[in-house]
């Protein structure tokens, strides 16, 4: 159920021999003076100064740096991808075992690299719940039905590896994405995985969000009350994502067809429904255009070729992107919408 976990620890002690990396403040060379240092840790008689430290491990990741509101007391922040902390591999939600497994190895990592702390006193500063659906169809048939849900709370947008839709505001995100993708854009291993893994996430950004929405504050309570992050996570998906009749469905997403068509049009092209067909055929190969260039390549190695091809395929590219999730599916919106909605909520 967990991905991303952020720490903001209470108890702690730094010593002062730490293994982390210190980014100094700002040196002004005509007049010698250093600028945005501030007191770290304790180090002999003085402190370790500077702008900010860090470490970057496999386990977590390590913030040290000065409160905004209190320059002279330091904060220690740690990230990690709890399923990665326990097994290697973030692929898979962490459960309640798998998440204990991860807090006790960060716990060590911190040992080791010269931090003392009491990690059940940390407060949770953000937190991703999240579900793997295995789907019966590639992710793009489900696209037409994603992007058509519109929510009055959180703003729409789309990126990354071109499949990712995101609906956000300052407090949390609902993000979902075609999972092996992402990880073959990143260069991790597949082959072993199921082809059609949709993510979903509830994304909680700020403590205020997690305890109003989950009702935990610390990594005790996240131990003690782990039951309550799957509450909060098929609450949110329902009130944000899952909350349309049938009836609903099939009307907004006619809607959004229509309003691609609509795009096109006011293009004022003589071929704008030629245009429109066209954007589809490329919206189909999303991911797979470098694939393409480099048989170009190989067929035909003259540069002016290549460079008008990729002028054009950017064109194109640009104009995919309201389609890159039109329907290839002969199953209906509404059914697609619904097998998501049942993977998810467990219906």
């Amino acid at each position: 159920m967990l991905d991303t976990l952020h720490l903001s620890l209470n108890d702690f002690e730094i010593r002062p021999d730490a293994n982390l990396e210190v980014q100094p403040g700002t040196f002004n060379a005509s007049t010698g003076e250093v600028t945005g240092n501030f007191p770290l840790w304790p180090k002999g008689d003085g402190y370790m100064v500077g702008k900010v430290a860090y470490y970057n491990g496999d386990i977590c990741q390590v913030t040290v740096k000065a409160h905004p509101s209190a320059p002279t007391v330091a904060r220690c922040l740690v990230e990690m991808s709890v399923p990665k902390a326990a097994n290697g591999s973030n692929y898979e939600p962490a459960d309640f075992a798998v998440t204990k497994t991860a807090l006790k190895a960060v716990h060590s990592e911190l040992k080791r690299i010269g931090i003392k702390t009491n990690l059940n006193t940390a407060t949770l500063s953000r937190m991703d719940a999240c579900k793997n659906v295995l789907t019966s169809e590639g992710y793009s048939a489900y696209q037409p039905v994603l992007l058509s849900l519109n929510n009055a709370h959180l703003s729409f947008s789309k990126r990354d590896y071109g499949s990712t839709i995101l609906w956000k505001n300052t407090q949390q995100q609902i993000c979902v994405y075609d999972k092996i993708a992402e990880m073959r854009a990143l260069k991790r291993r597949v082959e072993h995985l199921p082809s059609n893994s949709v993510r979903f996430e509830h994304r909680m950004l700020k403590a205020r969000k997690i305890r109003d929405s989950i009702g935990l504050s610390s990594v005790r309570d996240l131990i003690g009350n782990y039951d309550q992050i799957k509450a909060g996570y098929e609450a949110a998906m329902r009130k944000q994502l899952f909350c349309y009749s049938a009836g609903e469905i099939e009307t907004i997403t006619a809607k959004s067809i229509g309003e691609q068509l609509q795009h096109f049009r006011a293009t004022g092209s003589k071929r704008w429904l030629n245009d429109y067909f066209v954007a589809l055929g490329i919206a189909q190969m999303a991911g797979s255009m470098d694939a393409l260039l480099s048989a170009v390549q190989m067929v035909n190695a003259d540069p002016k070729t290549l460079y008008r091809l990729r002028k054009q395929l950017n064109n194109a590219e640009n104009q995919a992107l309201l389609l890159r999730d039109s329907p290839h599916s002969k199953r209906t919106l509404k059914d697609l919408y619904h097998e998501l909605e049942r993977g998810v909520l467990g219906k």
